[in-house]
């Protein structure tokens, strides 16, 4: 009993840590593919690899280089196109509002701002509600599953890129407290899908240049593809090549190498260098060729107090950390209340037009709220002094005299990007109740903002939130704590970074964006400071959000390690037993009716009638192939390139044909099968086996006796935290019905163990 009560406590603080709330969506978790980045060896695969010379490698390597320099090109230009995109429709909005405000209307420009802003944000909503819903958001969820080995269906086509790109310089546009950053990112792994494998259904693309014996065609290169496109997408957001290859890494990637390093660094530099290049040429202030301040945000140059010297104290580290402190406070408030806000849209606001209503009338409300903060509480405006001219035409006049400025205004009615930076850089007091105001209608915009059918991301308004808290903090150091080195700027950096981080959670890679987009390696002490204790403040409450937006939407992601709850189990627990196999060779109408009566992507292959030994196994996708290809009776081998022709769609068993005669021919499976693949015992440790899924890319896992007999088989879904909170369940109910088990002699090797640790799991066993 005592040993009950233990699981049971352990798996109660486990549910408390792994699960969301309930929510309409979460439960049952909907049961999606698996990329399949496992190398087959099949006798066609080692055929095929044994013919190859070393000209053949040479040519490879070439190619996949040259591909990730066309990956890195292709997302420099889609991010010119949406930068270029979303600035000019700023400019004619803010041209059309001030215009009026410089008449004296006041009336006027609230509507026109207004109507603005839900047009553009209509359209960008009407593209994601009919086009492709998946282009909603910031789309770093999905990324995050694709690079962990789940197949998240339209995530990755070509009609996704264009409906972010077009959605994103929209949402941008209309004013809403939104990001391109999340957005770049998915851009990018877009880029790098459909680069890598050369073809696009939408608009009837096929070329040759990619299949090379079908060598980039396969889930595996086209993960690797995706990982350097969504390096890319942060070098080109952020101007951070290094950031996005530990993105890539840190944010999901369950298999990682030394080349995938270096293909990934190579693809971040050259997007980098493309977009730099781009951006000079169309800059009104640069000239072609000259490549300094090259992303697409960047934070500026940083100087404290008029010095272009960073320095900071000793005793102000202890304040970054407290800062630290409340960003992560804050960033799992906003993530439980996001939480609640998609919860409730997944169960009332389904259909495209009540997205479309919900997005427009947003986004009007925004437009009036921000407006009206601005004219509700009018401070002194604040004369434009030297100080000011190198953020001069940043700054916003509003209803101020001729040589003033607004700087609610010059917060809240401009990009946010300029936002951000005038809070870094100016050296101008800002008002306690400016600061306060726009810190509120930010984040309680931003909070809602996300997750509506627009694409969106929460990078730059969770900067402008932290930003307006850190300069708040930094103001009120600098007028009581009569020190020289206080500089409010810095704070407003510290505070961006705290936000931000108790929002995402990221730590390694965040720390590295951040300091390449100032410029300066001095502020990483206290960035990643308040980043971690960010991250240790916030994951007390709650998850990031990105990982709370793939528990509701019920995606099987794989966290690095398996959870807690997982020490109590093995492999024959969460196993599904009793699988369908084939024997080595079977007949063709026992091949179809089984793969037109399951539906499952892998099969055990056993030896024949009275043996029944596991000798290897074969994926439905072959099968099907090897049956529309009459692989059957006398037919010649087939080929592996040939195999793998039809990736990633391959042939349908509905597809198949097969008359009577040909029903009782034999199919031989040996020369198709993969006979040494990874396999575990059902005594196996769920941990090692979760571990060993999730590291080499593997979609299904047999699990056999000591006899080898297959017992059952391991995917995806028996690897999620639901199940294995389940099957201890099952487990705890069982022992209170026996709590011992009789050494027989038919005493299975599994049930012996299972009662062994069962009774002596006191001992420390």
């Amino acid at each position: 009993m005592e040993e009950r009560l233990l699981i049971d406590g352990d798996a109660a603080a486990d549910n408390a840590r792994w699960s969301p709330s309930p929510s309409p969506s979460s439960s049952p978790e909907p049961d999606f593919d698996t990329f399949d980045c496992f190398e087959s060896h099949s006798l066609v695969r080692r055929l095929e690899i044994r013919s190859r010379t070393p000209t053949f490698f040479k040519h490879r390597a070439l190619l996949r280089w040259l591909l990730i320099s066309l990956v890195s090109f292709t997302m420099a230009l889609v991010a010119l196109c949406v930068w270029a995109l979303s600035h000019s429709l700023q400019r004619y909005r803010f041209a059309a509002v001030d215009r009026l405000i410089r008449q004296g209307f006041v009336v006027a420009p609230i509507a026109v701002q207004c109507t603005m802003a839900a047009a553009f944000v209509g359209v960008a909503s009407a593209l994601v509600a009919y086009v492709e819903p998946m282009a909603a958001g910031s789309g770093i969820p999905q990324v995050k599953c694709i690079l962990n080995g789940l197949k998240v269906p339209r995530v990755v086509r070509v009609k996704t890129l264009l409906v972010k790109a077009i959605g994103v310089s929209l949402s941008v546009a209309a004013g809403l407290p939104l990001g391109i950053e999340g957005p770049m990112i998915h851009c990018g792994a877009v880029c790098g899908a459909a680069v890598s494998q050369g073809r696009s259904a939408v608009a009837g693309i096929d070329t040759s240049c990619t299949k090379y014996n079908g060598e980039f065609r396969n889930d595996k290169e086209k993960r690797e593809f995706v990982s350097a496109g969504a390096a890319a997408g942060v070098a080109n957001a952020f101007g951070a090549p290094i950031g996005g290859v530990l993105f890539a890494l840190e944010e999901g990637s369950s298999f990682w190498n030394q080349k995938l390093t270096w293909r990934t660094f190579f693809c971040s530099m050259m997007s980098y260098f493309f977009l730099a290049l781009f951006t000079s040429a169309v800059s009104d202030d640069r000239h072609w060729g000259k490549l300094s301040d090259s992303s697409m945000f960047t934070f500026g140059d940083f100087t404290s107090n008029g010095q272009n010297v960073f320095s900071y104290s000793a005793y102000e580290l202890p304040l970054f950390i407290g800062m630290g402190a409340v960003g992560g406070l804050a960033g799992a408030a906003f993530n439980e209340c996001n939480r609640r806000l998609t919860v409730w849209r997944q169960a009332h606001v389904r259909s495209p037009a009540r997205r479309i209503a919900e997005c427009t009338a947003t986004a009007a409300v925004f437009a009036l709220v921000a407006f009206v903060a601005c004219l509700a509480v009018r401070p002194a405006c604040v004369g434009i002094g030297r100080e000011h001219e190198q953020y001069a035409r940043q700054l916003v006049q509003f209803y101020c005299a001729h040589g003033q400025f607004s700087p609610r205004a010059s917060i809240l009615l401009v990009p946010f990007d300029s936002a951000v930076k005038l809070l870094f850089h100016t050296s101008v007091t800002f008002d306690t109740a400016d600061l306060v105001v726009v810190f509120l209608v930010v984040f309680v915009a931003a909070c809602w903002c996300y997750g509506m059918a627009i694409p969106s991301g929460l990078f730059i308004p969770c900067l402008l939130a932290g930003a307006c808290f850190g300069r708040l903090v930094g103001q009120v150091v600098h007028e009581n704590a009569a020190l020289p080195t206080v500089d409010p700027g810095t704070y407003s950096l510290i505070g961006a970074a705290a936000v931000l981080g108790g929002m995402a959670r990221m730590t390694i890679s965040l720390t590295v964006i951040l300091i390449e987009a100032t410029g300066d390696i001095q502020y990483g002490l206290p960035i990643m400071a308040t980043l971690m204790t960010a991250r240790w403040v916030g994951g007390y409450f709650n998850e990031g959000l990105y990982d709370i937006q793939i528990h509701l939407n019920g995606w099987q992601f794989l966290d690095f390690d398996p959870p807690p709850v997982a020490q109590y189990l093995l492999a024959a627990d969460i196993m599904s037993p009793d699988p369908v196999s084939f024997r080595e060779v079977e007949t063709v109408g026992r091949v179809v009716d089984v793969l037109r009566s399951c539906s499952h992507n892998g099969f055990p292959v056993v030896g024949p009638d009275g043996d029944g030994a596991f000798r290897g196994l074969i994926p439905r996708k072959h099968l099907t192939v090897l049956l529309q290809h009459r692989q059957y009776g006398d037919a010649p081998l087939l080929r592996d390139q040939d195999m793998e022709q039809s990736y990633p769609r391959y042939p349908s068993i509905e597809d198949v044909t097969i008359s009577d005669s040909e029903r009782d021919l034999e199919m031989d499976l040996r020369p198709y099968m993969d006979p040494a693949p990874y396999v575990c015992q059902q005594i196996s440790p769920v941990s090692t086996v979760f571990r060993l899924y999730r590291t080499m890319g593997l979609r299904h896992i047999p699990v056999v006796t000591p006899t080898n007999h297959v017992a059952g088989m391991i995917t995806r879904k028996d690897l999620t935290h639901i199940i294995f909170r389940r099957q201890l369940r099952e487990l705890v109910e069982d022992q209170q019905q026996q709590e011992h088990l009789d050494r027989h002699d038919d005493v299975t090797q599994y049930e012996f163990v299972r009662s062994f640790l069962r009774r002596h799991s006191q001992a420390g066993l």
